[in-house]
């Protein structure tokens, strides 16, 4: 990937780990100049001042009007927005806003949702998922054990077939220190990240309606939600009980029986520990 847009940059970290590839050009689209000012002076050591790096090209917009107004075509695309039940963000969650994104991508190239785990409904949860499984049928669902996490990220791909990783990347010395920020140090340990793919995406989301314009639920369902942890808990165990068990890797370099024993043992425990935090309120 050459050009990569970044929607809403946060404390910046994941535009830092962008960069750390060599990329031309990262766009970040970011709405509130605030956030900017934020990141550089308290998220230092999490953005290591990227924003001043000379690729990294900031436009002071919304990330979907940054789709609508532009005619640029992107490698990849990293939607890393708010949670989607605050009032209007509901809108980076739609079917119709990956469809901007589909068309803005060339031929070969990814997107990337952050989806949370926590106050959503599972009825929201699965409807977002549904409507990026329908523009994006290479979808997989991806979680990261190096700690208990409250998210998921959501990646697809136009591009049929297996899932295609550059595996090779991995042994690149300009990624190690970011990807062994999440516990990234071989492929096993990359492909125990895997919670989903495209074939249990598809049966997960089968009977679902997927979240769209016209019909944006999730801000007002999953918007009255109050237990936060018990929807953490629950959509956490729906994604565990359709986990992949088989490779769809196109060329997977390792045992992938192994990855599933490490993803499982760990996620095993997490779910423990998760319950019992549920518990104990």
């Amino acid at each position: 990937p050459e050009d990569v847009l970044h929607i809403g940059f946060g404390s910046g970290g994941t535009a830092w780990a962008v960069a750390q590839h060599p990329v031309r050009r990262i766009v970040v689209a970011e709405i509130s100049p605030e956030v900017l000012g934020v990141a550089g002076r308290v998220f230092g050591d999490v953005n290591h001042g990227v924003l001043a790096d000379p690729r990294v090209h900031v436009l002071l917009n919304d990330g979907r009007n940054v789709l609508l107004a532009t005619r640029e075509k992107f490698d990849a695309i990293l939607s890393d927005s708010i949670h989607p039940v605050y009032a209007g963000n509901s809108t980076l969650y739609t079917r119709e806003y990956f469809e901007l994104c589909r068309d803005h991508l060339r031929p070969g190239g990814v997107v990337s949702m952050w989806l949370p785990l926590y106050s959503l409904t599972q009825e929201s949860y699965l409807a977002i998922v549904r409507a990026f499984w329908e523009v994006f049928p290479s979808t997989c669902i991806w979680y990261d054990p190096v700690a208990l996490n409250e998210f998921t990220v959501v990646t697809g791909s136009l591009a049929p077939g297996p899932v295609r990783l550059r595996w090779q990347a991995l042994d690149d010395p300009r990624l190690r220190p970011t990807l062994a920020e999440a516990g990234v140090r071989d492929s096993v340990s990359l492909a125990a990240m895997l919670l989903l793919g495209p074939r249990e995406v598809g049966t997960l989301v089968t009977d679902t309606r997927p979240h769209v314009d016209d019909f944006p639920e999730v801000e007002y369902r999953s918007g009255r939600l109050l237990d936060r942890n018990g929807s953490w808990l629950a959509d956490f165990r729906m994604l565990w009980a359709f986990r992949s068990r088989t490779d769809p890797f196109a060329e997977y370099p390792g045992d992938f029986g192994a990855a599933v024993a490490r993803r499982d043992a760990t996620v095993r425990g997490q779910l423990r520990e998760l319950s019992a935090r549920v518990a104990a309120r």
